[in-house]
């Protein structure tokens, strides 16, 4: 090969890569006046500067960029090739082919993402495409024939073809096509199901029973709490609460992101079953804000890789390509941050995550298995809503669809433990880590003489909330595949706190007790984020940027600031919440108030605060204070 042939070659290679960088710049044009990194770069950034002294979140970064580039750049040099092997060779030298090529490509693209990701931010930015579905079929046929062509050219090109589709498919072989196992019929112990729901009040599950089939359906087969209520509206500490039994102020994960090795510390049923030889599986499909590992006594972990480019790399892999491999079954290595994750909500598979903490069981020890489900969490947003349910407040009917979603997620995970020989034997809890309020009213409450008015957005912000606060909660019992016993309503003012005892006891004897009540205990908000406070006017970079400043990076992951603790303690609003009032100290007025609750626990007056009630509040607020000196 001589000088001159190098440099054509030279020149060849130069050329495809500027055109392939020409191609790229076209496809991402409309996401420039659309994408969060360009929010991102107009906002107050300061927060964010450690981000990018860490190696791994640089190093993180850095992977999905190249791999996003290798696939585009493969998808447009083979498409290119195809296509113009398609053409006559007379016209392969005929000016502006490629350049018509290359059009017609990034129109393919468009359509591609808008008939197969609707939702993803991509397709929103590119919806003047008029008629997508006609552009995307034609397009898939017109690549089809130009690959068979080439395969019936070429054996080199078929022979890669084959190695590909070979590589392609072994993930699924290995992970979902070998025969589900069935649980030994030696096992003589109960298996326990925890089956939590992000996001779903008391209120919502009770009104839309209709629209939620699956749940209500399980939760009526069994002991059914009407007065059960969250510690504390944000998933870590409720998750916590539910896991030890105790009050937030006593296990100390009183944030979302709070260090977890105080919580870690203590026992929890995870714990305590797995002396008994008991398989503990935790599984969740959204881990940004409630990260809990193995130091929690789990066996296996399902569910994205947590840590801060979890809050990084959706806005990278958002788009046509990075959402179709997120699509194949390899991806859990090659995207382990957007893997199973919610908030990947345009290419997240509702029916992979279930085939995961299925595949996860084993068949010779007792099942304590937890699946917390996050589609029902704000932005209630996924590509597998049904647009049937409609409800005059956008934002609530958002929310139904989202947990629609869930509701399926339930029946497909019931159908695959059946199989498996799950519920042949077993306890299946229903629950929530709290409710959520979507601004409608609530009541409308006299004080000095002014109305006030129960009504919010969000969770974890407001304990007088019924929606915030009042979580579904049900016990059912299964044998021989079947729900078993007498259905109950039951009236008892219950927390998530009780379900520990509830577990490790039917864990020990089989046998299903009616949790007793509890007079009073106390509840507490978590971060408050101002601009969080209303639905319909949130931006996720005021919201990044405003909370920003409670969190380190430590290994990766972000952790909250142990000097930020005292204020942010000091700012909580603690209360005691009684059968037939709610009282608690608001930290914005530094006052007391106690609020009259009905039988069925909504608020119907202010009355005069109880002083034991008062005194108590104190103790529990003290502790915190004590806390955060000795830290």
């Amino acid at each position: 090969m001589g000088p001159r042939c190098d440099a054509d070659v030279m020149l060849s290679i130069s050329r495809t890569f500027i055109a392939f960088l020409a191609f790229l710049s076209f496809v991402f044009m409309p996401l420039i006046f659309d994408t969060w990194l360009v929010r991102f770069l107009a906002s107050d950034h300061q927060a964010y500067e450690s981000f990018f002294y860490s190696f791994e979140i640089v190093s993180g970064l850095a992977w999905y960029l190249l791999l996003l580039l290798f696939l585009y750049f493969s998808f447009y040099w083979l498409c290119r090739r195809f296509l113009l092997k398609l053409l006559p060779a007379s016209l392969h030298s005929m000016r502006g082919i490629r350049l018509l090529i290359d059009l017609l490509l990034i129109l393919y693209v468009y359509a591609s993402s808008l008939v197969l990701f609707p939702d993803s931010a991509f397709s929103y930015a590119v919806a003047f495409l008029p008629s997508p579905m006609p552009v995307f079929i034609a397009g898939s046929v017109l690549l089809l024939l130009a690959l068979l062509r080439q395969l019936a050219q070429s054996k080199c090109i078929a022979g890669a073809a084959l190695l590909l589709a070979l590589v392609f498919l072994l993930p699924y072989g290995l992970l979902y096509a070998i025969k589900p196992s069935v649980l030994s019929q030696h096992i003589d112990r109960p298996h326990i199901v925890v089956i939590g729901v992000d996001s779903l009040s008391a209120y919502t599950a009770e009104q839309y029973s209709v629209q939620l089939p699956n749940i209500s359906s399980l939760m009526a087969s069994g002991y059914q709490y009407e007065r059960a209520y969250t510690p504390l509206g944000r998933t870590f500490p409720a998750w916590v609460s539910l896991l030890t039994g105790l009050e937030v102020a006593e296990h100390r994960g009183v944030f979302n992101l709070s260090d977890r090795k105080q919580p870690a510390l203590h026992d929890n049923f995870f714990k305590t079953l797995a002396s008994q030889d008991y398989q503990g599986v935790y599984a969740m499909d959204e881990r940004r804000f409630n990260n809990m590992g193995a130091e929690f006594g789990f066996d296996q972990v399902v569910g994205p890789m947590p840590g801060a480019l979890d809050f990084l790399v959706h806005g990278l892999v958002d788009n046509p390509l990075g959402n179709l491999l997120l699509q194949w079954p390899g991806s859990r290595w090659l995207l382990p941050w957007s893997w199973n994750n919610v908030a990947a909500y345009s290419s997240y598979s509702a029916d992979m995550f279930v085939k995961d903490v299925l595949a996860a069981i084993h068949t010779e020890q007792p099942l304590m298995l937890a699946v917390h489900f996050q589609s029902g969490h704000f932005p209630f947003k996924s590509r597998h809503t049904r647009d049937v349910f409609q409800h005059e407040n956008q934002m609530f009917q958002r929310y139904i669809r989202a947990l629609q979603v869930v509701d399926d997620q339930v029946a497909v995970l019931l159908a695959g433990l059946q199989q498996r020989g799950v519920l042949q034997n077993a306890l299946v809890v229903v629950l929530a880590d709290h409710g959520e309020a979507l601004g409608e009213l609530e009541a409308d409450l006299q004080r000095n003489g002014e109305s006030f008015l129960v009504q919010s957005y969000g969770h974890g912000t407001d304990l007088l909330s019924d929606h915030q606060n009042r979580i579904p909660l049900a016990y059912v019992r299964f044998l021989d595949g079947r729900p078993v016993g007498e259905p109950q309503q039951i009236k008892q003012h219950v927390s998530l706190n009780g379900v520990r005892d509830i577990i490790e006891h039917f864990a020990q004897t089989s046998d299903l007790l009616v949790m007793p009540e509890t007079p009073c205990f106390f509840v507490e908000t978590g971060l408050r984020i101002e601009a969080a406070s209303d639905y319909t006017t949130l931006d996720d970079m005021d919201v990044a940027s405003e909370g920003a400043i409670f969190y380190d990076l430590i290994d990766g992951e972000l952790v909250l600031k142990a000097d930020k603790l005292p204020q942010l303690l000091t700012a909580k609003d603690i209360g005691l919440r009684c059968r037939d009032r709610v009282t608690w100290f608001s930290a914005r007025e530094s006052a007391f108030y106690s609020v009259g609750l009905d039988a069925q626990g909504q608020p119907m007056t202010f009355i005069d605060v109880d002083e034991q009630d008062r005194r108590r509040i104190n103790e529990y607020r003290q502790s915190y204070l004590n806390w955060t000196e000795d830290n």
